[in-house]
């Protein structure tokens, strides 16, 4: 984790100055970048403490409210969530276990579950979702016009160099 303003922020800086090969200004621009996607994502994390959800659990009620009133495999989930499906049967038996979700049986395939959420599921989905857009708010507020859209175009710009394959 990189957080600004702490030796391993101020080490790496000091390296990309120091030498010709690295960009000391790129460098630091994404330092930043990286610091205050960490920052933004420990307010996320706080926000779901009130609701008792880890972030996976979190983004596995949202593509299940996404997907609402379908029933939805836990392969999807996990593909949906960037999550192994070993972590994602965890996350499952947690919101089972707390009356989010109901699990049954295929009937095309009796090797796999169907995942819906209970009406407990749906309700505090709804809630969690709206603290966190309401937390996305309140962090953005600073931002003005044209602040938002440049932000953006620079995700736009450093995404393509992001995806990995397996291959990398």
């Amino acid at each position: 984790m990189i957080i600004r303003d702490t030796l391993v922020f101020r080490t790496l800086l000091a390296i990309a100055r120091q030498r010709p090969d690295y960009d000391e200004l790129r460098s630091h621009a994404l330092l930043e970048l990286l610091a205050t996607a960490e920052s933004v994502r420990s307010k996320v994390k706080l926000r779901l403490q009130e609701f008792s959800l880890s972030e996976l659990q979190f983004s596995s009620l949202v593509v299940l409210l996404a997907l609402d009133p379908e029933p939805v495999l836990p392969t999807t989930l996990a593909t949906h969530t960037s999550a192994s499906r070993a972590t994602m049967t965890d996350i499952l038996d947690h919101l089972l276990a707390r009356g989010y979700i109901e699990r049954q049986r295929s009937k095309e395939d009796r090797r796999n579950y169907l995942i819906t959420l209970t009406d407990a599921g749906r309700a505090l989905a709804d809630k969690a979702e709206a603290a966190v857009l309401q937390s996305f708010a309140e962090l953005a507020s600073p931002l003005s016009e044209p602040a938002p859209r440049a932000l953006l175009a620079i995700c736009d710009k450093l995404a393509p160099r992001l995806h990995f394959s397996a291959a990398s």
